[in-house]
């Protein structure tokens, strides 16, 4: 990590996550683990993992993918549920034209035209091939990451211990339920 930053820092609303993190107008490389790896395999060194540092694009992938694995637990049917309680949690939104600058609004004005259809959600996969925004996870104008939407929340429990810069591997499971974490 560049200048070896933290790897938490703290609450959304206590005012230290650096502005590269927050700004969800592009990727950040400051906490990345290879700052040098081409943006598509970039990965986060930050609580908050990768959500910390994207795009704030939120995109499902394709159903069959789901189908696939041959888990009927992880059947896209099964799992869809938990992708629209995770889009409510880290504030998943459409932006609207407005939003948009005009070099986005005239590639959806296009896409007719190139015989794509255009579509309301970019997540709709029962209309799998189509041009449409992709919905981001923005909120007060800053990347709206998993640590924010979900550790937050926990962060005053008195059974949770949050340790920045502590490489995790594995968690310690007792039955079903998370006891700890580990490496090796």
């Amino acid at each position: 990590m560049r200048g070896r930053g933290r790897s938490d820092y703290g609450p959304f609303d206590g005012g230290r996550w650096p502005a590269d993190l927050l700004d969800p107008r592009e990727p950040s490389s400051s906490h990345d683990w290879d700052p040098k790896a081409e943006l598509s395999l970039s990965r986060a060194r930050v609580i908050g993992g990768c959500s910390a540092h994207n795009a704030a694009f939120v995109v499902w992938g394709d159903g069959r993918d789901y189908d696939e694995w041959g888990v009927p637990e992880w059947s896209f049917d099964a799992f869809e549920p938990y992708l629209r309680d995770a889009e409510r949690t880290i504030r998943t939104r459409r932006l609207s034209d407005e939003e948009l600058g005009p070099w986005a609004r005239a590639v959806r004005e296009a896409a007719p035209e190139a015989g794509f259809p255009v579509l309301d959600d970019f997540n709709d996969l029962s209309r799998p091939v189509g041009a449409a925004y992709l919905p981001v996870n923005v909120d007060r104008f800053a990347s709206w990451n998993t640590a924010f939407a979900y550790l937050d929340a926990a962060r005053g429990c008195v059974n949770l211990t949050v340790i920045g810069d502590a490489l995790v591997d594995r968690v310690l499971l007792d039955g079903r339920r998370a006891r700890g974490a580990g490496r090796g």
